[in-house]
Order: C-alpha cells, then sequence, then structure tokens
C-alpha cells in the first residue's frame, strides 16, 4: 500500500508540472508553441440557455494575452467547429471562421453550417449553393439578418479567458512544499484570449433533428503552401493542412507524451484509441497506482479527444458538452487520479460569465487590479 501511495504521490507531481506548465491545451506541443493565433486553448459546446434549441459553440486561441494589449487572428488560419452527428467519428457538419483585415480592424467570415468538401486532416473552405455565410466586424456581437440566419449570433473578439486552475498551490500539494498563500487563487486569472462564440439552431447539426447526440472537435489549419516575395506579400495556396486540434481539456496536456503532442495534434479522432489509446493508459497507470482496470475503463472514456453533447437532454455539463462555468480540471483531476485528488481549490473563473450572449466575461482592461498567480 505504502508503494502504490508513494507511486501515485510521483506521478500527480507529473501531471501537476505538465498542467502547470500549459493549461488545458495551451501551449501544449512544441510546433504550436510559438504560433499562438492557431493555438486552440479551449473548446466550448452547450445548449444555449436563451434561445431554445440551440448550440452554443466557441473556441479560444491566443493563450496568456496581457490586458490592454490585443491578440488578432491570423488571417491565414481557417479555424473550424467539426461535428459528427452518426457516431463514426469523422465530421459530418464543419462551421468555419475566416479573418481579414489587420490587427484592431479585423472582420470574419463565417461559413456554414455545411458538408465538408474534405474530411480528415486536409480541409478545405465550405463552398456551393444555400451555404450560409455571414460576416462582421470583430469585437462586436454580430446577428445577421439574411435568408436561413434564425437564432444565429456570433462574435469573435477579445475575452477573459474563461479557464480557471490553481497550478502553483496543486504543485505544493503534490511536491509537499510551502506555498505561502490560501489555496485557491486563478492561474489563469488575469489574462485574456480571442474568442470566437457562435449560437446556431441545433437542427443544422443534427441532420434536421434525427442525429441528437453531437461528436465535437475543434482545428485550425493552414493551407499547404506559401511562397514568400521580397517585393510583394506572401501568398498561400492549396489545401488547408491541420495544425492543431481539442476536445476535452487537458488530454494532450497531461495524458500524451510530450514527444508525441506534434503527432497527436495533426491526428484525428477515429484513429485516437488505435494510435494514442496505449500511451494514455500507460500514463493513467502511473497516476492511478497501477489500477489496470481503472486504466482501461478511463482509456475507453478519453479517447478519441472529442466533446459529446446531447441535445435533447436537460444541461447537465461538463462532461456532456461543456460550459464555461463548469470544473472541468476538478472532473479530470479526478477521473485520471481514480479519486486520489479530487479539487484545485479554484471553483470559479476570475471574474463571472455572462449570462447573455457571447457568455464569456469582458477583457480586462490594461488598467484593471489583476490577482496574484503564485
Amino acid at each position: 500500500m505504502k508503494r502504490k501511495f508513494q507511486a501515485l504521490f510521483s506521478a500527480l507531481a507529473l501531471l501537476g508540472a505538465l498542467l502547470f506548465c500549459t493549461g488545458a491545451d495551451h501551449r501544449e506541443a512544441p510546433a504550436i508553441l510559438l504560433d499562438p493565433a492557431a493555438d486552440i486553448n479551449d473548446i466550448y459546446a452547450w445548449m444555449d440557455p436563451n434561445v431554445p434549441g440551440n448550440v452554443v459553440l466557441a473556441m479560444t486561441v491566443n493563450p496568456f494575452t496581457a490586458p490592454g494589449n490585443s491578440a488578432p487572428f491570423a488571417t491565414d488560419v481557417m479555424y473550424q467547429f467539426k461535428i459528427d452527428n452518426n457516431g463514426d467519428l469523422k465530421e459530418d457538419v464543419v462551421v468555419q471562421f475566416l479573418f481579414q483585415g489587420n490587427p484592431g480592424v479585423q472582420t470574419f467570415t463565417l461559413l456554414g453550417p455545411g458538408k465538408p468538401r474534405r474530411t480528415g486532416t486536409t480541409n478545405m473552405p465550405l463552398s456551393g449553393r444555400g451555404l450560409l455565410i455571414h460576416s462582421g466586424p470583430a469585437n462586436a456581437t454580430v446577428t445577421p439578418a439574411t435568408p436561413g440566419a434564425d437564432g444565429f449570433q456570433m462574435f469573435c473578439g477579445m475575452r477573459d479567458d474563461p479557464f480557471f486552475f490553481d497550478s502553483a498551490f496543486f504543485n505544493s500539494v503534490v511536491n509537499g512544499t510551502v506555498l505561502g498563500r490560501a489555496p485557491g487563487v486563478d492561474f489563469f486569472g488575469g489574462h485574456n484570449v480571442s474568442t470566437m462564440v457562435v449560437t446556431l439552431p441545433a437542427d443544422l447539426l443534427t441532420n434536421g433533428g434525427s442525429d441528437t447526440d453531437l461528436v465535437i472537435w475543434g482545428t485550425t489549419n493552414r493551407q499547404r503552401s506559401t511562397s514568400r516575395f521580397a517585393d510583394r506579400d506572401s501568398r498561400s495556396s492549396g489545401p488547408y493542412v491541420q495544425i492543431d486540434r481539442m476536445g476535452r481539456p487537458a488530454i494532450a496536456t497531461a495524458l500524451i507524451p510530450s514527444a508525441r503532442r506534434n503527432e497527436f495534434n495533426r491526428g484525428t479522432p477515429d484513429k485516437d484509441f488505435t494510435q494514442f489509446g496505449p500511451a494514455v493508459n500507460a500514463s493513467l497507470l502511473v497516476f492511478n497506482g497501477g489500477d489496470t482496470t481503472h486504466a482501461d475503463n478511463t482509456t475507453a472514456f478519453l479517447m478519441p479527444d472529442v466533446l459529446n453533447l446531447n441535445t435533447t437532454a436537460s444541461p447537465s455539463g461538463f462532461p456532456d458538452g461543456r460550459r464555461p462555468e463548469d470544473d472541468v480540471i476538478d472532473v479530470v483531476l479526478s477521473v485520471a487520479t481514480n479519486g486520489g485528488l479530487t479539487t484545485d481549490d479554484v471553483d470559479a473563473n476570475d471574474f463571472p460569465f455572462l449570462l447573455v450572449f457571447p457568455y464569456f466575461g469582458a477583457p480586462i482592461p490594461g488598467t484593471a487590479d489583476l490577482p496574484p498567480r503564485q
């Protein structure tokens, strides 16, 4: 029993160090570390409490943006929500965001929802007759007044980082060190992120209401080829190739070995269990003190790395979708460690979430009094 406890204690220290450095999916892999505009921090999906029958989809990028600073969306990145509605772990519907303009004066174009022209890791912008196309300025809520747009609202711009987690306190507990303050400080408090949010009728994602159990994940993609010139702007061409992806929080960060995270970000959910299941299982065995039954069951639960959302059930929160207010780290820690650690003592975000669209808190201004982070 003592040996098992020591193994779990060491494992928790490793897990804490991983989460302390990177958060949910903030800067989680070498290839994405220097590419913040393409770095998916978090993905959210939940039923809109204010518009019955609507699904809210949200994605954050540009981690750890200091208050008062702006962090533009990349004009060469296609940001995608991928939705599987028939259970084969391949996208049946996609929603795509593209951005135009210079930092501070950006506009966006939303394509879809629509059937993807290509599935997997190489994609194309949606096109074709009847495609829903909406556009508007960044940092403003856009409600399109076009046919087929009933229930749509969109927002793209800076918001307070909705991820909350006391990484420093967690590390002090598992390492047996003195933190020097009371627990419960949000390490991500005081940072902003770039956020895309859209609320739209669920029927557009569920095959008209016949496939109500959705599997959702997010990707960022850039065109395959870029030509650079000395006398004019660079030019990109070809299909869009996947750079980053995310479903559940902390999977890539805590359970995928660092040497394989680039590979994981280039992967697809339909191959997750085969390609990465053994690695996840091995990580869980360390974290749970060697409980093989728990590791096997938890691997089957966590792989593939997606969000599941039942569009007909009463909202229950993560792991049924993910709302901004869900304390996902408590759930992930408890599951991964088989109850060895159940809380990080942060129960809510540093600033309140909004009760109306776009739901995420306003960006923290440069003049704000910020909470300590260590």
